[in-house]
Formats: structure tokens, C-alpha cells, sequence
């Protein structure tokens, strides 16, 4: 009978936390906000205005840092918060165009947008719908 029993310590696995889901976790949050990454986002071209270069490094910072610190059911209401829907009458009356804000007052590109909050193409393309 010894021989068929299972070891205790065998059997038990050691424990690992997940993190919260929606949650970004530190070591992104870390790579996003460092000052490497921030400085290689404001090298990226984004549209004949530079955008990203004339918002600035330390202003690039504090959004990204607020956009990744709140929690992820909330991320879609910070994004939509940052857009304004608006019709465009000469295509016709169910076309709307959106135009995307980095700060209160400050009008971007839809790239800078996109590379200010780290996000892709889909999931501006769910919030946006």
C-alpha cells in the first residue's frame, strides 16, 4: 500500500495570483510610462501637424499614466470622453465624422490618439460603436 500512495508535497501546486481582468498590469504600466517609450511614441509621425510632438513629453505622460491607472471597465468612458461625434452635412446626414481630443482643448489626428492611449485599431473601432 505505501508503494500506490501520493505524496502530499507532490500533489500541491504553488499558488499564483492573477491580477484583476481589465486591469493593466505594473510591468506595462512600467514599459508604457517610461521615459524610452514615451520618447520613441513622440518620434512616430502621425499626420502633417505632428500632434504627438506638439502635445508634448510631459503631457504625453500624465494621460497615458490616467488613461492606464483607472480601472478597465472604465477605460471605454475615459475614451469616449476624450471624442466628440460630429455630422458632416456634405456626405449626407447619416455620416458622422469624430474628432478626438488629447486634452479638454487639444485637438488631435486619429494616430496620435491611438498612440497617446496605447490602444489598437479594434478596440477604437468597439468604443467608437
Amino acid at each position: 500500500m505505501d508503494e500506490t500512495s501520493i505524496d502530499d508535497s507532490s500533489v500541491t501546486k504553488p499558488l499564483t495570483f492573477k491580477r484583476i481582468p481589465g486591469q493593466v498590469s505594473e510591468n506595462r504600466y512600467n514599459v508604457l510610462c517610461s521615459n524610452h517609450q514615451l520618447l520613441c511614441d513622440l518620434s512616430k509621425t502621425c499626420c502633417v501637424n505632428l500632434c504627438l510632438s506638439t502635445y508634448g513629453k510631459s503631457r504625453l505622460c500624465e494621460t497615458r499614466k490616467k488613461y492606464l491607472s483607472i480601472n478597465g471597465e472604465e477605460h471605454d468612458t475615459f475614451l469616449l470622453s476624450r471624442m466628440q461625434l460630429r455630422m458632416d452635412h456634405n456626405t449626407g446626414p447619416n455620416f458622422t465624422q469624430v474628432d478626438y481630443f488629447l486634452g479638454l482643448n487639444t485637438k488631435c489626428c486619429r494616430v496620435a490618439f491611438k498612440i497617446a492611449h496605447s490602444i489598437g485599431k479594434m478596440r477604437l473601432q468597439r468604443v467608437q460603436q
